[in-house]
């Protein structure tokens, strides 16, 4: 009888030849990872460029809307410019992000006049990563009040029991001893590094407690309530500097600013309490 001289795998030779594949994947996978982000990237960035050349030719149609210079933004959206077609649309009615396949249908681009009538773009945004993975990012400053013009994060005049002392025109005015205040009733959501005011304080009282302060606070407060009109529970600032103090008298504008880092609040109110202090002030903006 003849004998059966095939063998197989021993155990030692089947565990050597697991080791050597889980070597070569450790090795592979992660470059294949790696090119594959780098195309995602790529397509996101060219696909960025043709929404920044579509919206300059939106804006050379619609130029008698666009002003001159970078910060006087005329926003129109990625929605706008299929709506219009001057993009056309992936699938589903959007134009996708490569990277995570997501709509960017409501990403803004802000047009603008660089020089003469030549309409200039630039992505905008307000939030972080908004249009993300890309050196064309650039977070915009988010003006609560500028040169006359409030914003629709709603800013009121308020006071506790007392008549309203605040005169907003192209500047925004105070001339009284009385306790007021000023909020935004919208909420900003916590994406900036710093609440800046530009201030100019024209006028000081010999009372000590007189001072303009600035800073942000929590919808509800400690007490329970409303905290944006309610300045006597100092404790719910999540924070605040003094903008003026009752020996401030300024020649010209300054810009006072408070650093928002370590904020864990997901969105937060702006708020000036004022009193005693004679100051008018030309922008209010977070960046």
């Amino acid at each position: 009888m003849m004998k059966n001289n095939k063998k197989g795998f021993t155990l030692v030779e089947l565990l050597a030849v697991i080791v050597v594949l889980a070597i070569i994947i450790t090795i592979a996978v992660p470059g294949t990872i790696a090119v594959s982000n780098k195309i995602k990237k790529r397509m996101y960035n060219t696909k960025v460029d043709m929404i920044l050349k579509s919206a300059a030719l939106y804006g050379q149609d619609y130029s008698s809307k666009i002003s001159s210079g970078n910060e006087n933004c005329y926003l129109v959206s990625v929605q706008t410019l299929i709506d219009n077609g001057y993009i056309k649309k992936d699938e589903n009615n959007d134009v996708i992000n490569p990277i995570d396949n997501t709509s960017m249908n409501e990403l803004q681009v802000c047009l603008y006049k660089k020089s003469g009538s030549r309409v200039e773009s630039k992505t905008y945004s307000t939030t972080k990563n908004a249009w993300p993975n890309t050196k064309k990012e650039e977070l915009q400053k988010l003006y609560i009040f500028k040169n006359g013009n409030v914003t629709n994060y709603n800013l009121v005049d308020g006071s506790y029991n007392e008549t309203h002392y605040f005169n907003i025109g192209n500047t925004i005015t105070y001339n009284a001893f009385k306790n007021s205040y000023l909020y935004c009733s919208t909420p900003i959501s916590n994406n900036y590094k710093t609440l800046n005011v530009k201030i100019k304080a024209t006028g000081y009282s010999n009372y000590d407690w007189a001072r303009v302060r600035i800073g942000i606070r929590p919808k509800i407060g400690s007490d329970g309530s409303s905290n944006y009109n309610n300045y006597f529970i100092p404790g719910d600032w999540l924070k605040m500097v003094e903008a003026a103090t009752y020996t401030t008298k300024d020649s010209d504008y300054r810009t006072v600013t408070l650093d928002l880092s370590n904020i864990s609040n997901s969105e937060y109110y702006f708020y000036m309490h004022t009193a005693g202090i004679n100051f008018s002030i030309t922008e209010i903006w977070f960046e």
